[in-house]
């Protein structure tokens, strides 16, 4: 080792190909340890594309219009809906006209809406290294008449991408008899929470190690925070274009023991600036063993809504 070290200080290797080198392996260590590159943590569906394939278009003429969804969470989506909306697309010359669309799409007037089945959004396969499934669509459309001598106007889109969705976690909870806890000087510490990816996550607050006393019952307190940046609803809430503003920011949770159900009273948390908290209890007993382990699952259930927004200029065709 020491006469490595004394060759490559002494020049045997060219500096400048050593940090070469160096700066190589970092990158395939990063690229090895980075996990699932295909997962994203805090999402499920997402919207990956939604643009022109213009920035402008003249109102005698037409602009493609494309949106690509894709599943980057870890588990297949069901019932997925997708809504394209913003602009009045009725069909005759004083609004947006749908001259093409993707084989299968329906539209709603004055919005486009698309049901994608399950069997098209299968999560991604880590282990064969295949990314999460989706759809392209694409859209023809022509823009409404403009008014003479108008100067160019902004008109502007949207995508609203809604699914059903769950979120799991899981936390090992030690029971400690009265007994270990005094003979080893056991302390409590903060428990580890392990989510499943999911734009809703949770954080059980309970500490890790609690001692066991006949008949009591052992809080159980989630932290539950919306990051996927859109906005849940409950699962009893269909998906729709337009969501009512009190059914926004409301989620159902689980909670087990071992497999027994935890009480959380009626389950409902809403999430004031995407963050709630919901109280459980659930009776230990006595411990029959001075240590014994406890999982606990949480599991979120709900609607989730991710959107985009992109404009095109429409120009008045007479100007030219």
């Amino acid at each position: 080792m020491i006469g490595t070290m004394y060759y490559v200080l002494c020049g045997g290797i060219d500096m400048k190909r050593l940090l070469f080198l160096a700066v190589i392996l970092s990158i395939v260590l990063v690229s090895g340890c980075s996990g699932n590159q295909y997962v994203v943590q805090n999402a499920g569906g997402v919207i990956q594309d939604f643009s022109f394939d213009f920035g402008s278009v003249y109102d005698d003429d037409t602009v493609m219009l494309t949106v690509e969804v894709q599943n980057v969470g870890g588990k297949k989506i069901d019932s997925t809906e997708l809504y394209i909306y913003g602009q009045n697309m009725g069909g005759d010359t004083n609004v947006w006209q749908v001259k093409h669309a993707s084989p299968g799409v329906g539209q709603s007037s004055p919005y486009i809406h698309d049901t994608l089945p399950s069997a098209d959004f299968m999560p991604p396969d880590a282990e064969q290294g295949i990314p999460g499934e989706g759809r392209m669509y694409t859209f023809v459309l022509q823009p409404p008449d403009m008014l003479d001598g108008i100067p160019p106007v902004r008109q502007d889109f949207y995508a609203r991408l809604c699914f059903p969705y769950s979120t799991s976690t899981l936390t090992q909870v030690e029971l400690t008899s009265k007994n270990e806890m005094r003979a080893k000087r056991i302390t409590s510490t903060k428990a580890d929470t392990i989510n499943a990816a999911g734009p809703i996550q949770l954080e059980l607050k309970t500490q890790k190690n609690v001692r066991s006393k006949a008949g009591s019952e052992l809080p159980l307190v989630f932290s539950v925070r919306d990051v996927g940046g859109g906005f849940a609803t409950d699962m009893e809430t269909s998906c729709s274009v337009d969501t009512d503003t009190m059914d926004r920011g409301r989620v159902y949770v689980v909670v087990t023991v071992d497999g027994q159900d935890a009480d959380c009273g009626g389950g409902e948390v809403y999430l004031k600036k995407g963050e709630g908290t919901i109280y459980c209890k659930y009776a230990f007993g006595e411990a029959g063993a001075p240590r014994t382990n406890f999982r606990v699952v949480a599991t979120a259930f709900y609607n989730y809504y991710v959107e985009r927004a992109t404009s095109v200029q429409v120009q008045d065709s007479s100007i030219d």
